[in-house]
């Protein structure tokens, strides 16, 4: 298998050493890391220059991306790969770090399962004050549902097939925040054999002010509401219905985060959309995830999930014949 590294950068200068030390590390080397910049100012491109200098035995490749926003960097690497059935794409950020056996963890995972189009991982997060935790989903075959709820495959939380992704229809560049949690909702309805490579995770994300995310929810409020429509338009195209009704109460979540942060305005407009657009019999659902978050900041997708979820088949009864 063929995997390529891809990685987005802009004013990392300081933190993109480790990041590419990281990749540099691994006991089975990417076919290719690809590096792009966009738009720096602070001396980002140098620094990557200079380090792929002394990395002669890496394939390593400069791009540069005037359009702004991490996208429009991914894609314009994304190019640069080859779309044949071995090849794969991991996309990085430039603040990140994966673990030695990282790459060579998920290249044995696509040679035991050749079919595999989107071979998912968990992720741990690294606090500045030095404290880690897990983010973890199962892997129990209800992608998408974990996704909506959880964004199970954000970025560096995924290795894709390049034909995937481009077939997909590639990262939506009109988004600047969420575009990770976009384009996964398309890479898990359009994947046909996703699997998930379970074990400790080999991604260590490290949370900071200077983020592309940030903290904030209700800043980004417009954005975030329109990553949710274009899933809703993936989701209804498929006539996922199912997972429309799920997607609607994570609209509600997003509501009660904007409440809890004093944005009554973003919260009220958000809430009305994801009660317009969800049946009479989901209403008590979507209230209840609402209040959940905006009370405690968490248990919105846990309730919302369960009290969404289909009903189960019933068993069918025996009946013992007569003796």
């Amino acid at each position: 298998m063929e995997i390529t590294v891809i990685i987005p950068v802009r004013n990392r200068a300081l933190m993109l050493p480790a990041t590419l030390d990281s990749v540099a590390a691994q006991t089975l080397r990417p076919r290719r890391l690809i590096i792009v910049d966009n738009g720096s100012d602070d001396g980002s491109p140098e620094v990557a220059a200079k380090w792929s200098a002394a990395h002669p035995d890496l394939d390593v490749v400069m791009l540069a991306e005037p359009k702004p926003g991490a996208s429009a960097a991914r894609n314009r690497g994304l190019a640069e790969v080859s779309k044949a059935d071995d090849s794969y794409v991991l996309f990085f950020d430039s603040d990140d770090i994966m673990l030695p056996d990282h790459i060579a963890r998920i290249d044995k995972a696509l040679e035991a399962r050749p079919d595999t189009d989107l071979l998912y991982f968990d992720k741990a997060f690294r606090d500045p004050d030095g404290w880690t935790t897990v983010k973890s989903t199962p892997g129990d075959g209800n992608l998408i549902c974990h996704h909506i709820f959880h964004s199970t495959l954000a970025t560096a939380s995924f290795v894709a097939r390049a034909s995937l992704v481009e077939r997909a229809g590639g990262w939506n560049e009109e988004l600047l925040r969420w575009n990770d949690y976009e384009l996964g909702l398309r890479l898990a309805v359009e994947a046909s054999s996703p699997f998930k490579l379970t074990g400790a995770p080999r991604v260590m994300v490290l949370t900071h002010s200077e983020s592309i995310t940030g903290c904030s929810y209700s800043k980004d409020a417009a954005t975030l509401n329109a990553a949710l429509d274009s899933m809703r338009r993936t989701l209804a195209a498929a006539s996922l219905t199912q997972e429309l009704r799920y997607l609607h109460a994570r609209r509600a979540i997003l509501a009660g985060l904007f409440a809890r942060e004093g944005d009554a305005a973003s919260a009220t407009s958000t809430m009305r959309q994801a009660l317009d657009a969800a049946s009479p019999r989901d209403t008590l659902a979507m209230r209840l995830a609402y209040l959940a978050t905006r009370l405690t900041g968490r248990g919105g997708a846990a309730m919302a999930s369960w009290l969404l979820a289909p009903p189960k088949p019933k068993r069918a009864t025996r009946l013992s014949r007569p003796k």
